[in-house]
């Protein structure tokens, strides 16, 4: 499979901070690979410099070959990446609908309507929330309106930061088995999640990031095998 998203070098921080420095990795086509650490290890950071929330230091971000670095979050969504932020930061008076839609403005209407009745197809819950004001969601309804919102835009990679965040056991494997299936019918996904044997039970691959530098990678079955991974991150 060929490199949809590719960092050299990357480094970014916050004012003087230096949050992640030298991290190179790749995301191929149809694969789903997860960025593993703790807080404060640099793995939201990473996921803001690919999506131009964060300004890029050295290093380089290439999407389908072509440089990333330096363009701005409108003109990077329209390239074709989507953004699941944590904490879903929804619009909270507003209704459902209008969060779903807000994903898809840069869609003409026939494309909108085609993405909402999928997203409501993955979600049917939030068919029957489609009026009700997103801020009187429970949780869980709110990350399923979060990466609804995210797959309004019908991208090719989708970047998902904590989806599992203070969310119910059985919330989670909703969440999760249907993130399955939308790597199956096609989307990227590069996914940043502490939940790790959920992380790796839908990633293809990750990598670990710690004092933001990647310090391992490889297959899921590599990792799940990693004495340090099994320590660090599935209490083995």
């Amino acid at each position: 499979m060929s490199a949809l998203l590719r960092l050299d070098g990357l480094e970014a921080g916050y004012g003087d901070l230096t949050a992640v420095s030298g991290v190179s990795l790749e995301v191929r086509r149809g694969e789903a690979v997860a960025l593993i650490g703790s807080n404060g290890a640099g793995k939201t950071t990473t996921l803001r410099a690919i999506c131009g929330l964060l300004p890029v230091r050295a290093g380089r971000i290439e999407f389908e070959g072509a440089r990333l670095d330096g363009l701005g979050s409108s003109q990077i969504v329209a390239r074709g990446i989507a953004h699941v932020p944590e904490g879903r930061q929804l619009f909270p008076t507003m209704t459902v609908r209008d969060n779903l839609e807000l994903g898809g403005r840069a869609a003409d209407r026939r494309r909108r309507d085609d993405a909402l009745e999928l997203v409501f197809t993955l979600f049917p819950r939030l068919r029957e929330r489609e009026r009700q004001l997103a801020g009187t969601l429970s949780g869980g309804e709110q990350q399923m309106c979060a990466i609804g919102r995210g797959l309004m835009a019908r991208p090719r990679l989708l970047l998902l930061d904590e989806p599992s965040l203070g969310l119910a056991p059985m919330t989670v494997k909703l969440i999760f088995d249907t993130l399955q299936r939308v790597n199956g019918d096609g989307t990227t996904i590069m996914l940043v999640e502490q939940n790790v044997p959920r992380a790796l039970q839908l990633s293809h691959r990750g990598y670990v990031l710690e004092n933001g530098r990647i310090v391992l990678e490889g297959t899921r079955e590599s990792l799940r095998a990693s004495p340090h991974v099994k320590q660090a991150y599935l209490g083995l």
